[in-house]
């Protein structure tokens, strides 16, 4: 009470005291009534018992949360906690909670829909990563295809080799043996219309397109149709280095789904014709890949 209100007479009447109470005054009666009401005020803190007033009974389902439930009807947690006596910050499914303020209670939101991460390959890399950045044909050369290419028409096969380590190339990078087999291929001795495979597995994992695959290629003697991937090194002893398998692998199934080709119709080089490429280490992954018998 504000201090102007205890200047104010008795002017109104006031009943009688009840008999049997010694000392009770009118006065007495009105302060105590006021302590009662101001008791029950701190008591209940201002806030509307459950189950009085306007509001709705809610349920609790499964998921829901305060957080959710104070978004979707527009009472604050701190006041769905005072009125519901809450002890805990998390709902429990079942449990009947009283919203104040409200006529209806919207359902919770259903969660977005997430599709499952796709299990790995029996035979998947070691490496979790199956991405792989293709190089274009253009970041390394801007010299035009020769005119005596042949067109590819439909890709039915793929055929897998290895560059080899021949003199000076080890210490090169990538972008280099790229263009080393490129003047080697169109030089003096080939005259080829471009680098004679179709893309090449460097060894920082990286796919470099060689000849567009609209062009035949000339990388094992029955080219038509054909699609040919080299993998940059020496792949007689140890395999490809597991970038360049990571690479492979992706690359290769990226390249069979675009062409429709079945997995046994991936070959190595010695599978055309006699040679030991794509070296014996490769081979045996790519004869795995295939799905056929050593």
């Amino acid at each position: 009470m504000c201090s102007a209100c205890d200047d104010e007479s008795e002017t109104a009447e006031s009943p009688p005291a009840p008999s049997g109470v010694p000392g009770l005054t009118r006065r007495g009666l009105f302060l105590g009534g006021l302590g009662l009401a101001l008791a029950a005020c701190v008591r209940g803190g201002g806030v509307p018992r459950p189950g009085f007033g306007k509001g709705v009974w809610y349920i609790v389902p499964v998921g829901d949360s305060l957080t959710a439930l104070s978004r979707r009807t527009g009472v604050t947690t701190d006041r769905l906690v005072t009125i519901n006596g809450l002890t805990r910050p998390t709902l429990v499914p079942g449990t009947r909670l009283w919203i104040p303020d409200v006529t209806v209670v919207a359902p919770p939101e259903k969660a977005p829909y997430v599709a499952p991460k796709p299990q790995p390959k029996p035979n998947a890399p070691l490496a979790d990563d199956e991405h792989y950045e293709l190089v274009p044909r253009s970041a390394w050369t801007n010299e035009p295809i020769g005119p005596n290419h042949v067109l590819m028409g439909k890709v039915t096969k793929i055929t897998i080799h290895h560059t080899d380590e021949h003199a000076g190339m080890a210490e090169r990078s990538d972008l280099d043996v790229v263009r080393m087999i490129e003047r080697f291929h169109r030089g003096p001795q080939k005259r080829w219309a471009a680098i004679g495979y179709h893309y090449l597995i460097g060894k920082d994992g990286k796919i470099y397109e060689g000849r567009p695959v609209k062009y035949q290629g000339a990388h094992c003697g029955k080219n038509e149709n054909n699609l040919g991937i080299s993998v940059i090194g020496d792949c007689h002893h140890n395999l490809p280095n597991p970038k360049q398998l990571r690479a492979l692998r992706a690359f290769l199934d990226d390249q069979r789904e675009r062409f429709n080709v079945p997995k046994d119709q991936v070959f190595g080089h010695r599978d055309i014709k006699p040679t030991i490429c794509p070296g014996d280490r490769l081979y045996g992954w790519v004869v795995d890949y295939a799905g056929r018998s050593r």
